[in-house]
């Protein structure tokens, strides 16, 4: 059982490793497009460039949402299960009302 918890958690400390990696170089593909897509006219179409820039950003923008929104989901189901779940399972048993009444 602790090989599989080790490997479990292994592979998603490797897992949010990657999702970093991935997300990093989606930032970069997105500035670098941007850039790539500026030119000397975009100073009288201002709106046309905010739409551009917004259509660039916005899928690396979603995928960090998504990362960090599965990684929060993560966290807390480690905590549930490393150290929730164990805590229950020592306390079945016991009245932990009765301490509260007077």
């Amino acid at each position: 059982m602790l090989s599989s918890n080790l490997t479990r958690r292994a592979l998603g400390a490797a897992a949010i490793v990657l999702g970093l990696a991935i997300t990093g170089a989606a930032i970069r593909k997105a500035v670098m497009d941007f850039l790539d897509s500026l030119s000397w006219r975009d100073i009288f179409h201002l709106g046309d460039l905010w739409d551009r820039a917004k259509r660039i950003f916005s899928e690396p923008i979603d995928r960090i949402k998504d990362f960090v929104v599965g990684l929060l989901e993560g966290i807390w189901k480690f905590v549930r299960e490393a150290i929730l779940k164990p805590i229950a399972k020592l306390a079945e048993g016991y009245d932990l009302v009765s301490g509260w009444r007077s």
